[in-house]
């Protein structure tokens, strides 16, 4: 579990996790669930602050107040080059996967300022996000299949492909 996770835990509050390796959490933040039944912007950032305090979520372009867990202070690497960043499940399957629709998820190499996450969200729907300059930007428009293996194209111009695995339902409901 070395990475970023942002998940739903079982008493349906919002949770991200700054992970060091197997089975072994650094540091938790934990904010109340959002609305259910409509689509919902979720961000999380971490300024590499080495702390917990470093760590935020945003529901709606709102920042949330959190409670922490685990460490106060974050120590040793959470990226592994070799590893692909995953959405939804857990280690490559659909374990622990999102009961819902995901939409315009991008990926950055620096924090977003608060209203930075405002701007994306904008009143829920989704907009140019590329002059933040989003490592990876997948929208979900366009995708292909190729011998049964259904990729989404990165929207970032960075060439990241995405690959749909693992049972996923594809929609074209967007926000």
């Amino acid at each position: 579990r070395k990475g970023y996770i942002l998940y739903f835990n079982s008493a349906g509050a919002l949770v991200f996790i700054l992970g060091p390796g197997p089975g072994v959490t650094i540091s938790q933040v934990v904010a109340a669930a959002p609305s259910t039944n409509t689509w919902n912007h979720l961000a999380f950032t971490y300024d590499g602050s080495s702390t917990r305090i470093g760590m935020k979520l945003y529901v709606n372009g709102t920042p949330q107040s959190l409670s922490y867990f685990g460490q106060s202070t974050v120590t040793g690497t959470i990226k592994v080059p070799s590893t692909p960043f995953q959405i939804s499940g857990e280690d490559g399957s659909a374990a622990n996967g999102v009961n819902g629709k995901i939409d315009e998820v991008a990926m950055f190499d620096s924090e977003l300022s608060a209203s930075q996450v405002f701007s994306m969200y904008n009143d829920g729907t989704p907009n140019n996000i590329l002059p933040l300059n989003p490592v990876s930007w997948h929208r979900f428009e366009s995708l292909t299949t190729n011998g049964g293996v259904v990729t989404t194209a990165d929207s970032s111009g960075n060439g990241l492909t995405g690959t749909v695995e693992n049972g996923a339902s594809l929609s074209t409901e967007v926000p």
